[in-house]
């Protein structure tokens, strides 16, 4: 006989208000605190939107829109949050900027009326192809992104979004 302390648990299931079927929704997904912030990539919703939702309040769902609207900047493909909820970073590796799906990160604050875009984050190094934006984390100081199609790491200053290092194979 399995022998044990009962757990009382329950399950909650998180949709989108505006979700269907095929919209990858739940991918990535963060925990910052009391918010969960996912993602729906953009097949068919005109690029991809950032959800976010207030575990502590009933679920209030914020909804953050793609920028251009392009399906296939994959608009959301990461996201993360400094810990004190003010600012939003959103990775959106398909973008195309000087050359084609470079990459960039859109850079959001909290205002009075929710998260607005203050910043585009281009590649420093924009190549054809390379995902710029793909992986993204924020530290205590630094803004951390990573590409898809690239060996190199940028290091970004939290507030300034200037370059601190730059990590990878072949630099020196």
């Amino acid at each position: 006989d399995a022998q044990g302390i009962p757990i009382e648990s329950s399950v909650q299931v998180i949709t989108a208000s505006d979700s269907g079927v095929g919209y990858f929704f739940g991918d990535p997904v963060k925990i910052i605190d009391n918010y969960l912030i996912t993602a729906s990539l953009g097949q068919g919703r005109g690029g991809g939107q950032v959800y976010i939702y207030d575990l502590d309040n009933d679920l209030a769902e914020i909804i953050i829109p793609s920028p251009t609207r392009d399906a296939s900047q994959r608009f959301g493909c990461s996201i993360d949050m400094t810990e004190d909820k003010q600012f939003l970073f959103v990775g959106a590796l398909g973008i195309d900027t000087d050359v084609s799906a470079s990459g960039v990160v859109y850079c959001y604050s909290l205002t009075d009326d929710g998260y607005e875009l203050y910043h585009v984050l281009d590649s420093p190094w924009p190549t054809q192809d390379a995902g710029f934006g793909r992986y993204v984390e924020v530290t205590d100081t630094q803004l951390i992104v990573g590409s898809l199609n690239t060996s190199i790491v940028f290091a970004f200053d939290l507030l300034t979004l200037q370059i601190e290092d730059v990590m990878g194979l072949g630099l020196s």
